[in-house]
């Protein structure tokens, strides 16, 4: 998705991102879901048969990967500026509509940060006997301890990060 977006904004002008302390947060605690999927990849080899290892593999990579996807994406994002007086080559139509697609893959991080927090917060998936996070945590309950705060953060900041530029990028543009 984060491809998705960024080719839709690519005609935007894109100015200075400024960070914030937030987003610095967002940078450091993304360490703690990075870090989860590499030891819930190294829980999974380790126990060898007992589960299917290349699902497990499978979604740790992919896991990496969308982190590492979603934080660009979001310094990309956050410094798009759309302005609808400043593009001439583009018609009214096309700024709408890659205004739209922007926007909608921008909503599309928050509402599955959000969704991944929600579960991650509220609902044991590490007693499941197919969960993930059970490997990981049979096998480093404390290095899970650790990791799990950070991981949790980073997904609702991600979700408020994700919707502040989502409401700055509807409100510049109306």
């Amino acid at each position: 998705m984060a491809f998705v977006g960024y080719a839709a904004s690519r005609r935007f002008v894109s100015g200075p991102m400024n960070p914030s302390g937030l987003e610095y947060f967002m940078i450091f605690s993304s360490i703690g879901p990075v870090l989860q999927s590499i030891f819930a990849i190294v829980a999974t080899v380790q126990r060898g048969t007992k589960i299917p290892v290349v699902p497990f593999l499978m979604e740790g990579m992919t896991n990496i990967l969308q982190i590492g996807t979603q934080v660009a994406f979001y310094a990309h994002a956050k410094s798009v500026q759309i302005q609808v007086n400043r593009y001439e080559e583009m018609s009214v139509q096309e700024i709408r509509r890659e205004r739209s697609i922007l926007q909608g893959v921008i909503l599309y991080f928050a509402v599955c940060n959000f969704a991944v927090w929600f579960v991650d917060s509220f609902i044991e998936v590490r007693t499941s006997e197919t969960g993930w996070q059970r490997q990981y945590y049979d096998s480093w309950p404390v290095i899970y301890n650790i990791f799990n705060p950070l991981a949790l953060a980073f997904r609702l900041n991600s979700f408020f990060l994700f919707l502040k530029v989502l409401l700055t990028k509807y409100v510049s543009t109306q």
